[in-house]
């Protein structure tokens, strides 16, 4: 098949060489592209492509471009712009911890952490929160601690829901005040032949197992799908045994799970970090409980919207995204908010910009959702207006770089060069596409769509990157 595939793509240099490419119906697909998917076992009905330059009214390419298809993550591309432009791109959360202090410099009344929901909270922040707090002179905390973390009104459904595999970063349902992603992050370090294994905080409830075995073979491309990560309960411990071959060449490597609850994850990492400043803690930690309006006494700042959205696009983060949508839900971020509030802002916002916005339906806001579903016609006139939107060059500019960095890193296509290809891809079982901008070897600019889905979706690589050379080639 690789002959195949290799022969029809040279055929056409060849024939673009020469200059003798046939013109298109808007509704047709190139024989050549047509070939590459019969030969991969896709059936092209099951693929919607637009394809439209940014200075001209109408596609020159549209195929099955008003069938709903699923999206996966290209999804984010409408959480980034809608919640830039609704939010703004300077917007911030707040992390704070509320309460009195006595003249003594001790409190006698209960505290209060109030979270809005930020992010790309991590323990270091949380750590110069309560680090903040310390040096205010506050050593004693005679009382209670209450958690304010149900800013979100969703349902924390079984996060094996989706694929059975609960404990990976990206099943996470967030909370408003979310640690590091609430991740266990494991280190591998091989030294010396000897496979050593460690944790990035020093959890007091976790006891690790090392069973990796070391070996001279060659590093895999995910050398973490080898490895087996056992967890279980033990007397109040969590005990996680990682067995398997972790090859030298590999050098030092990171596992993230989910090991612990949010609010197991919260109280713990509290009270190691009062007790490692030297504090004294004395009251319980409560969640979620009514309280009084009590004045700041510290605050953590996130950093700016604009700043996040790049992290969320380029690496795909599911966790980042859910929380950046359920915001865009309740512009005021002391108020509740929900998925079902998100999802009515994001559907006015879209009908505001003079798009049919039945066309669309996004579930959590990072497609990691069987449910979320766009037609290619939509996200083509999206992508069209964010090009021409002044917030626009923020969405742009977050997505991946094709070849070069996040998720497109070394997915460099045949003939492109790099530094010319904005493309947020999306991948789930039976799913497959690609969307973004594209600038061609004449320097024009294309906004680009292209949704698979089909049982075969997994091997449609070859024909998206045909599909991007041929544009970049011929345009």
């Amino acid at each position: 098949m690789q002959r195949v595939l290799l022969f029809n793509f040279l055929l056409f240099v060849f024939i673009v060489g020469l200059g003798l490419s046939t013109p298109l119906e808007a509704d047709e697909l190139p024989d050549h592209l047509i070939g590459i998917l019969q030969e991969l076992g896709i059936n092209p009905h099951h693929v919607g492509v637009v394809i439209q330059k940014v200075s001209s009214p109408t596609p020159f390419l549209s195929y099955n471009e008003r069938s709903r298809y699923q999206p996966a993550s290209i999804i984010k591309i409408v959480t980034a712009y809608s919640s830039l432009s609704l939010l703004g791109p300077n917007y911030t959360w707040s992390t704070s911890i509320k309460g009195y202090i006595s003249k003594s410099g001790e409190v006698n009344q209960d505290l209060v952490v109030s979270a809005q929901g930020d992010p790309f909270f991590t323990l270091e922040d949380w750590f110069s929160l309560w680090q903040n707090l310390y040096m205010l002179g506050i050593h004693n905390i005679n009382a209670n601690i209450l958690i304010d973390n149900d800013r979100y009104q969703i349902d924390y459904q079984n996060p094996d829901r989706f694929d059975h595999q609960g404990d990976r970063v990206y099943n996470l349902i967030p909370h408003p005040l979310t640690i590091d992603f609430d991740r266990v992050a494991l280190i591998i370090t091989p030294i010396n032949k000897t496979i050593h294994l460690t944790a990035d905080f020093k959890w007091k409830n976790i006891y690790l197992i090392n069973k990796l075995i070391s070996s001279n073979a060659t590093c895999p491309k995910d050398p973490e799908e080898n490895l087996n990560v056992v967890t279980s309960t033990q007397q109040e411990k969590i005990v996680i045994k990682v067995s398997g071959e972790w090859p030298q060449s590999c050098g030092i490597g990171h596992i993230s799970r989910r090991l612990m609850t949010n609010e197991t994850i919260i109280e713990n990492s509290m009270r190691q970090i009062w007790a490692q400043l030297g504090g004294q803690f004395t009251g319980k930690i409560l969640f979620n409980g009514p309280h009084e309006i009590l004045p700041t006494l510290v605050e953590h700042r996130s950093l700016p919207l604009f700043v996040l959205i790049p992290l969320m696009n380029k690496y795909s983060n599911n966790v980042m995204a859910r929380m950046i949508f359920l915001n865009t839900g309740s512009v005021d971020a002391d108020n509740k908010t929900s998925y079902k509030l998100a999802q009515a802002v994001i559907k006015q916002f879209v009908s505001n910009k003079g798009l049919n916005s039945t066309d669309l339906f996004i579930d959590n806001g990072s497609g990691l959702s069987r449910q979320a579903f766009v037609t290619p016609v939509l996200l083509n006139s999206l992508l069209q207006t964010i090009w021409r939107d002044p917030v626009g060059h923020e969405v742009v500019s977050s997505l991946p770089l094709m070849g070069t960095e996040g998720t497109l890193y070394e997915k460099q296509s045949n003939s492109v060069e790099t530094n010319k290809m904005f493309l947020k891809t999306g991948t789930l079982n039976n799913v497959k596409g690609v969307a973004g901008f594209v600038q061609t070897r004449t320097g024009d600019w294309y906004t680009l769509v292209c949704l698979v889905n089909d049982e075969n979706a997994k091997k449609s690589s070859p024909f998206i990157h045909g599909l991007l050379d041929w544009l970049y080639l011929t345009q």
